[in-house]
């Protein structure tokens, strides 16, 4: 089958480029999906894009390299023997999924290792395509060991930050969204954010929330991040830190900050979660997708107004530039590989 995808070719250098699917000889627990629309991640892929080292990784990236990990697609071919999961009828031809494939127009999904989750009916999927990174923070949100009502504070206001404080809210916590950028601040606002604070100075830092999530992955969200967090309550670091940081940013701030204030600092890395159940534990990333994309469908988690940019995959090099160079105007790119027409939002 030929197929087409997204690939990093070197740093700030993407192209559309074709290849060959093997659609035969499915193995029984296997899939094939066509591709209806991909989310681009900003955070991984913006890293992506320009070439940056990824965290605990000592060797620089190489080229050339695929894309993405959301996407929703309709199933056109199945296995023998592809099971149900949680009492669900198992995936059939013609269904709706979430997977997390990469940026492609079709893929071959093994279930047996990968995310294959039947979208809700009626759950159009540009907007199902977000509950990947609402993921992201949902493996926080299962893990932290503060109070469950305690108030929060989300550093960094992107697709995975808005997200995550608006989960916050549906949780009951009184949240907190900061964030340097007055249209993300605003886009915050509109989802129902309850308080929003737009390039706060560090005098208006409150050190009054239960949980803190710090989704920039930088020193300075960090410091930020430090200043907000109560007396013994927990600093959860959500955003990767990409690169190799910024050593303008002096330590000590973030240092005294932890140790004073008896902060309980923690990776929030998504990968403490499996992606299937386990018999015990916190969750799993497959539960976690069936409850965003349940949010989602009724309303709870909004997502309509994440969507900033809506582009044929053939736009991709103009789709990674907005999200790396200009942050305010680009937030959620979808690439709509149903329409090979030049147009999009």
């Amino acid at each position: 089958m030929r197929a087409r995808r997204v690939v990093v070719a070197g740093p700030r250098q993407v192209r559309v480029e074709p290849f060959g699917l093997d659609t035969g000889g499915l193995e029984p627990d296997e899939v094939v999906v066509r591709t209806l629309v991909t989310l681009v991640s900003p955070g991984t892929e913006g890293a992506g894009f320009r070439g940056l080292k990824a965290p605990g990784q000592g060797v620089e990236p190489t080229f050339p390299s695929g894309l993405g990990y959301a996407s929703v697609g309709e199933v056109t071919a199945v296995g023998g023997a592809v099971t149900a999961v949680d009492g669900e009828a198992p995936v059939a031809v013609g269904d709706v999924v979430f997977t997390t494939t990469p940026h492609a127009s079709a893929a071959r999904v093994d279930t047996r290792r990968q995310l294959c989750v039947p979208v809700p009916v009626g759950l159009a999927p540009e907007r199902a395509v977000f509950a990947r990174l609402a993921t992201v923070a949902m493996a926080t949100l299962s893990t932290t060991a503060a109070p469950t009502f305690g108030a929060a504070a989300v550093v960094g206001l992107g697709l995975v930050g808005n997200l995550a404080a608006q989960l916050c809210a549906a949780a009951g916590r009184p949240v907190t969204g900061i964030d340097l950028l007055p249209g993300r601040c605003a886009t915050a606002r509109r989802v129902g954010i309850p308080e929003v604070l737009e390039a706060p100075s560090p005098d208006a830092l409150r050190a009054e929330h239960a949980l803190v999530l710090e989704c920039t992955g930088t020193a300075e969200g960090a410091l930020a991040a430090v200043a907000l967090t109560r007396p013994g309550g927990e600093l959860a670091l959500v955003g990767a830190p990409f690169g190799r940081g910024n050593a303008a940013v002096p330590a000590h701030g973030l240092l005294e900050g932890i140790f004073a204030g008896y902060v309980r600092v923690r990776s929030s890395w998504e990968w403490q979660l499996p992606t299937f159940p386990a018999p015990s534990g916190a969750g799993s990333h497959e539960e976690n997708s069936r409850r965003a994309l349940a949010m989602i469908a009724d309303g709870r988690l909004r997502v309509d107004e994440l969507i900033s940019h809506r582009l044929p995959p053939d736009r991709a090099q103009e789709a990674y530039e907005g999200l790396v160079d200009d942050k305010d105007r680009f937030l959620g790119v979808v690439f709509d590989w149903g329409s090979d027409a030049p147009g999009g939002r």
